[in-house]
């Protein structure tokens, strides 16, 4: 490039952890991914679902990508501050029949959430659960005498 700056950017995925990762990493890039069979479980429906949590002063919230669930097959849970996001994935293959893969996560939050009120949304592959915090639980402003 003339005057500018080349950046090569590389894809990382930090939901690799294991000792075998960078070999698993160098199979894909050399060979490619090999089709499942039905009932087999691929190296990324073992690694689980991504999530991202957030929060804010009223509420937690989880966000999970939860591509081809429909909503009847996503069942959620929260017991002693741990929220459970479990279900299955049906996936029809004309050749090989249909398959089932089953996922679950827990998430551990803060034992400062109203669980009777609890929300959670599945839209366009995106589960959000919205987690509201207790009331005495909240920051305040504190004012200076």
């Amino acid at each position: 490039m003339k005057g500018g700056i080349t950046m090569r950017l590389i894809k990382y995925d930090n939901l690799y952890n294991d000792t075998l990762s960078e070999l698993d990493r160098f199979f894909d890039r050399t060979f490619g991914s090999f089709p499942a069979f039905p009932g087999m479980l691929t190296r990324e429906d073992a690694r689980g679902f991504r999530v991202d949590l957030n929060h804010d002063a009223d509420n937690y919230y989880v966000l999970a990508e939860l591509p081809g669930v429909d909503k009847k097959d996503v069942n959620i849970e929260l017991e002693n501050a741990v929220l459970t996001i479990s279900g299955e994935r049906k996936s029809g293959g004309e050749a090989g029949g249909e398959s089932t893969f089953r996922f679950s996560r827990f998430i551990t939050v803060g034992d400062d959430v109203v669980a009777d009120k609890v929300k959670a949304k599945l839209e366009n592959g995106i589960l959000t659960v919205t987690l509201p915090k207790r009331e005495e639980r909240k920051p305040r402003m504190i004012s200076v005498s």
